[in-house]
């Protein structure tokens, strides 16, 4: 049962990341206390199309994880997944609150603080679901028979 929980709370976490991403990630920078970057300048651009591209691996996930609540017997392969996912992006969180904390930068100190809580939090959720998804039984190889 916790499985089926971890996969559908990393699920919509993801999905609704890559859909910010995706269609309004101007609206995300803001939220993250960057309302005043220039997404009209070169580097702008490149940091929308970057975003997006981001989006549409979230949402890829979001899909993926959501597609395996029916099939029980893939809870355990689905929460593998969405652990390294979600090790991944608390590693990344952490060397950016590293970097922020060499700069002196208390802005992106505390949003970096915030996404690897809320990052975290689903590393958690999927190690456990992970433990406790249903195990399958492994099925025994078929011998060839020789004629």
């Amino acid at each position: 049962m916790l499985s089926y929980v971890a996969l559908f709370a990393t699920g919509l976490l993801m999905a609704a990341e890559g859909a910010v991403l995706m269609y309004d990630p101007a609206m995300l920078f803001s939220l993250y206390g960057r309302p005043t970057l220039n997404f009209n300048s070169t580097e702008g651009a490149v940091l929308m199309s970057l975003s997006r591209y981001f989006g549409a691996a979230c949402l890829t996930f979001g899909f993926l994880f959501l597609h395996l609540l029916p099939h029980a017997e893939k809870h355990s392969a689905g929460c593998r997944t969405a652990t390294m996912l979600f090790a991944l992006c608390v590693g990344v969180a952490g060397f950016r609150y590293y970097e922020a904390q060499k700069a002196g930068d208390a802005e992106t100190t505390a949003v970096s603080l915030k996404s690897a809580a809320v990052l975290g939090g689903a590393f958690a959720l999927s190690v456990l679901g992970t433990m406790t998804a249903p195990k399958t039984e492994k099925k025994a190889k078929k011998s060839k028979k020789t004629r």
